[in-house]
């Protein structure tokens, strides 16, 4: 009697994984890996974005405080740079920074418009900016 046998299960057969079940098997393992790193490096550019845009409004919001402490007699019409000085500019890479004081627009009488901003260029080479206008009134009138 001749013994029949068949490629599965049989004498034959040979346990493991085929070259081509490797290949594919390391194929989506590596796209994997270079998924979750390009996420990861997503993150850190989302991060230092968001700290820098803090960094600018912060400056802002404290230029804007030094303005709200100076004499309204001393606000004088035109642009210029932040009267105070803010270390923390330094972590802006080209940080433009200006302080415009102008007329109200309705032409009120004592009343004086202030714009704020600063612009700059984040690591990735995009312009941001940031930037508050208020209103400054004369105490009294």
């Amino acid at each position: 009697m001749v013994k029949a046998t068949t490629r599965r299960g049989g004498e034959n057969s040979r346990a493991g994984f085929s070259l081509l079940e490797l290949t594919t098997a390391m194929f989506i393992l590596v796209v994997g890996i270079f998924g979750v790193f390009h996420l990861f490096l997503f993150g850190l550019d989302r991060m230092r974005t968001l700290d820098e845009a803090a960094i600018a409004t912060q400056a802002v919001q404290n230029e804007l405080e030094v303005l709200r402490t100076t004499p309204f007699s001393m606000l004088q019409d035109g642009a210029h740079a932040f009267t105070s000085p803010n270390p923390a500019l330094e972590q802006l890479h080209l940080a433009d920074t200006k302080v415009t004081v102008s007329p109200a627009p309705d032409g009120t009488i004592g009343l004086k418009k202030i714009e704020i901003s600063i612009r700059w260029i984040t690591e990735n080479g995009r312009r941001a900016e940031r930037s508050i206008t208020t209103l400054a009134g004369e105490k009294g009138s």
